[in-house]
């Protein structure tokens, strides 16, 4: 193992980074040789995933054992697979890389920005999630200790996992949350869309300036269409799980109540139904 991490080592380049918000003469553990690298020692350095010089994504697995005493960048179209171990400050990911989460602790956010994609299945997040500049974001599991926040064109998708504050989309995001909690509100700007069909939200549901938020589901105490001003929401989602929330349409956004599927069969055919027996009664 010894000569193993020797020969890592050997492919890495260290330099030292001025500038970029770093402290001065702080040493970045670089990898850009277009290779897999798999850590399960201690870095105490920031560390960089990039591409080389050729063009070709370098891959870097963090796994049970690992540990980066900084932050992990990823760049180009890098990856990065965690599956176990920490990063005790945050994870960033830019331009077109790839990222997989499924195991692991951040001591500090997650920001996937410029394109990035970003998919979580199991880690535990101190600070918040956030998801800038088309990026897109995919979460089945895990936990985020504090909010999910996404600007200008991101996409992101929940059906699992944790989030003990607020979702805020600003900026003609796209939302869609089937399953997994979200401790706080949701919260939805500037011309965003958010779909929810499962999942739970501790908090209200806020639509404001051109948004709009669609909730499919059944036995709603409001009529299917648009709903507008403020009031308290209930019924069951598509998933089967319970809605009971505040709701506050602000401007031009609005809430949409849509039937699930099995119910708008049914409605479906409910109209036939009345169709054919006005006919017959001609």
């Amino acid at each position: 193992m010894a000569n193993v991490r020797m020969t890592t080592w050997l492919m890495v380049m260290v330099s030292v980074v001025f500038g970029f918000g770093l402290p001065e003469a702080q040493a970045t553990v670089v990898f850009n040789d277009g290779g897999t690298h798999t850590v399960d020692w201690a870095i105490y350095d920031y560390v960089w995933v990039q591409n080389s010089t050729l063009s070709q994504p370098t891959t870097l697995n963090l796994v049970t054992g690992g540990f980066i005493s900084q932050c992990l960048d990823i760049y180009d179209s890098s990856r990065a697979n965690v599956s176990g171990g920490s990063i005790h400050h945050s994870l960033n990911a830019y331009d077109s890389s790839q990222v997989n989460i499924s195991g692991g602790s951040f001591g500090g956010s997650l920001i996937a920005d410029f394109s990035s994609q970003v998919r979580i299945s199991g880690v535990s997040i101190d600070e918040s999630l956030f998801a800038y500049k088309n990026s897109q974001v995919n979460i089945s599991g895990g936990s985020i200790h504090h909010s999910l926040i996404a600007y200008e064109y991101s996409q992101v998708s929940i059906s699992g996992g944790s989030i003990s504050e607020d979702l805020l989309a600003s900026g003609n995001n796209q939302v869609s949350i089937s399953g997994g909690s979200i401790g706080g509100g949701l919260n939805v700007y500037a011309f965003s869309q958010a779909n929810i069909s499962g999942g739970s939200i501790g908090g209200g549901l806020y639509a404001l300036n051109s948004s709009q938020i669609t909730i499919y589901g059944s036995g709603f105490n409001y009529p299917y269409g648009t709903l507008t001003g403020r009031g308290l929401l209930t019924g069951t989602l598509a998933s089967g799980e319970i809605i009971n929330n505040a709701f506050y349409v602000y401007g031009n956004a609005r809430i949409v109540l849509v039937p699930e599927p099995a119910t708008l069969s049914f409605l479906a055919l409910g109209v036939l139904f009345t169709t054919l027996r006005a006919k017959m009664r001609r």
